[in-house]
Formats: C-alpha cells, sequence, structure tokens
C-alpha cells in the first residue's frame, strides 16, 4: 500500500478521534498545545523521491522496532500488547489496538514541513481473533460487558484503517515537543485477520521557524532532566543550550 494524507485529512482525525487519544507523559509540559500544520503527512512502503531542498532544511530521523506481540485471550476476547505502547481506545464498543506515541523534540528553531512515515515488513499472525473492545463506565456492580460496535466488527474494513494517526503538538518553556501516533496492529473484524508492521521509521523533515514563533528556552537542571525523560531524541536538548 502506499498512500499519501493530506494534512487537512489529519485535521479531521483530530476531530474525528480527538487529541485526548494521545496521552502525553507530563501534563505540566502542557503551555501551549493544538494540531500540527503540516504539508503532508506521507506513509508507504519506501521513501519518495527526495525533493529539492534548502541549505537550510534538515530532518529528524527515529526508527522502532515491535516484536510478535504478546496475545493475552479474555474469555471470547483477545487482546495484543507490544512493549512501549498502550492500548488505543477510540470509542466504546469498539477494538482495543496497541499504539506507540513518539515523543519528538523539535531542535531549536525549527519547525516541521512533513511526516514521513516508512513501515517494515507486514507480518501475519496465524489464527483468527475477536479482539477487546473498549468498554464505557459502568455501576461497579454490574457484571454485563461492553457491547460491541456492530458497525466495526461486523466489517471487513481495515482497522484502525490508518497507520498514520494524529500528531499535536505541546510547547512549554521555549520547546516544542511532536507526539504523533502511529499503529503497527492491522486488524479485519469480520474475518478475524490479524498483522504487524515489525518495525517503522519516522522523518520529519524541517526548515527554519519564523522568528515570531521562538521562544527563549528554560535551561535550569530540572526542567532538562525532565525533558531528556520525556522525549524519545533527548539529544535535542542539545540545541537549546547555546541559546543566549
Amino acid at each position: 500500500m502506499n498512500y499519501i494524507y493530506t494534512s487537512i485529512l489529519i485535521v479531521v482525525l483530530f476531530f474525528s478521534q480527538g487529541l485526548a487519544q494521545v496521552q502525553p507523559d507530563s501534563a505540566k509540559w502542557v503551555e501551549e498545545q493544538g494540531a500540527f500544520s503540516l504539508n503532508f503527512c506521507e506513509f508507504g512502503k519506501t521513501a519518495s523521491a527526495p525533493d529539492k531542498q534548502s541549505a537550510e532544511a534538515s530532518e529528524i530521523s527515529l526508527s522502532h522496532s515491535f516484536p510478535v506481540p504478546t496475545i493475552i485471550q479474555r474469555d471470547n476476547f483477545s487482546r495484543m500488547e507490544f512493549p512501549e505502547t498502550t492500548q488505543w481506545n477510540a470509542s466504546a464498543g469498539a477494538p482495543l489496538v496497541p499504539v506507540k506515541t513518539f515523543k519528538i523534540l523539535l531542535p531549536y528553531g525549527r519547525q516541521i514541513t512533513r511526516i514521513k512515515v516508512i513501515p517494515g515488513k507486514l507480518e501475519s499472525i496465524p489464527g483468527q481473533f475477536l479482539l477487546e473492545p473498549a468498554g464505557k463506565p459502568q455501576p461497579i456492580n454490574q457484571k454485563d460487558g461492553p457491547d460491541l460496535d456492530q458497525a466495526i466488527y461486523g466489517s471487513d474494513q481495515l482497522y484502525p484503517g490508518i497507520p498514520c494517526g494524529e500528531a499535536f503538538f505541546q510547547k512549554k518553556r521555549g520547546y516544542l515537543i511532536l507526539f504523533f501516533n502511529f499503529f503497527p496492529l492491522e486488524y479485519y473484524p469480520f474475518s478475524g485477520r490479524v498483522g504487524f508492521y515489525d518495525q517503522v521509521k519516522i522523518v520529519l523533515e524541517t526548515a527554519p521557524a519564523p522568528a515570531t514563533s521562538i521562544t527563549k528556552p528554560k535551561t535550569d537542571a530540572e526542567t532538562l532532566s525532565e525533558l531528556r525523560s520525556l522525549v524519545d531524541n533527548p539529544q535535542a536538548v542539545e540545541s537549546y543550550l547555546s541559546v543566549r
């Protein structure tokens, strides 16, 4: 498969699935928050031909591998888990699927112009599976499980359908962090077929940010320690340390 998703589609995702699906590690980093305005997010088997770039353009690249998922049986349902992922709870009655949230610090004075998502090999998992549905709040003495969303479970349309998930930013103390979701699992609910990507590479193309959007960062020891433990690319912190 080779899909191109425009920024319009990404914005639609924000409002249909909700920003709450991405769970930042530390709420205290929220000072400014919103959807990233991107030219486009590209998902495909191979990297596209490189564009002509100015001398000021640069890329940030991160890779992540996914082993065979752990399968947990709960009554008639299955739950699939990967290390360093959480279960994506889209809505009550919808299948729970793992999601990997990347937390990427933008180097000082940079802005994102494009996200490229390059998956690895799609591996099939033998068997048929009924993935556990997301629950809904109910009284503690109520034993009934959640109802299945038949619009999803009764269809063999790929779920969640778009491996290239939500992307939004948080900004505080002069640091800009991209939170980006990737869904490693492919699920066909009606037939119960499941596959997963064994790895993914995220490439962010960046360019200089407008001077009006850049603020001087805080560089006290507590801030730097929290930041390095939060993001996937702590080496990018160094770009902020020479700011005067």
